[in-house]
């Protein structure tokens, strides 16, 4: 074991994440050189990897805890939050297991591929980034961590932003139904009157606001209808 993954496994940081500051305050005496050469080594011996510059994981079996990839993704590039798929299947609205850990940034897009999973950041233009955004409480051993992430309201409207040949004049709930397979029900269940409105108002793209607006009408009948 190298001598910096020793004094991590000790330490435990939380999720087995760290930088370089906790390299330093491990290795108060050594040089700027040395701590980066306690870096590459631990790299090199497969006992550490990088997720980003700046930011390293200790690799099992020194990481001493599990770790959803989920709980990363506004660590390794923010102001984010996750949205799009990866937020409908954690809310369990569409089937399909999703491999990719989609979010949402008020930055430029960009992309990561780290040892724990793949990371997409989709810049999406917007009044308030974390419009319909909440947080969500989980846990990582015995530390809880909270990760940003879109409610189903926004992670729609995100989605439709994307997919630029979809509205709701044409396609209506069919995109939801029929594309990405969501049950009315579950989604009529889940969608909250202040997070439509809240995603409405943060949109300035027509095309999403008509989606949201659609969704709006479709919430009122089927409450309507109970």
């Amino acid at each position: 074991m190298q001598s910096l993954t020793e004094q991590l496994f000790k330490l435990a940081p939380p999720s087995g994440l760290f930088d370089k500051s906790v390299v330093a305050s491990l290795f108060p005496k050594s040089s700027a050189a040395a701590k980066q050469n306690l870096i590459s080594r631990a790299c090199a011996a497969g006992e550490v990897s990088i997720i980003r510059r700046g930011l390293y994981l200790l690799e099992p079996p020194f990481r001493q805890v599990g770790i959803d990839p989920m709980m990363l993704s506004s660590l390794i590039y923010g102001p984010s939050y996750i949205s799009f798929e990866s937020a409908l299947r954690f809310y369990g609205l569409i089937p399909d297991i999703v491999q990719t850990v989609s979010a949402a940034t008020s930055r430029r897009s960009c992309m990561f591929n780290t040892s724990v999973g793949y990371f997409t950041f989709t810049r999406v233009p917007v009044r308030s980034l974390l419009a319909g955004v909440r947080g969500i409480a989980m846990e990582s051993g015995h530390r809880g961590v909270t990760t940003l992430m879109a409610s189903p309201a926004r992670a729609i409207a995100d989605l439709v932003y994307l997919r630029r040949d979809v509205c709701w004049d044409k396609e209506g709930f069919d995109f939801l139904e029929g594309s990405m397979r969501i049950e009315p029900e579950e989604l009529w269940a889940q969608l909250l009157k202040k997070d439509l409105e809240a995603v409405f108002d943060a949109y300035r793209n027509q095309r999403v606001r008509s989606f949201i607006a659609g969704l709006m009408t479709g919430r009122s009948a089927a409450l309507m209808t109970k």
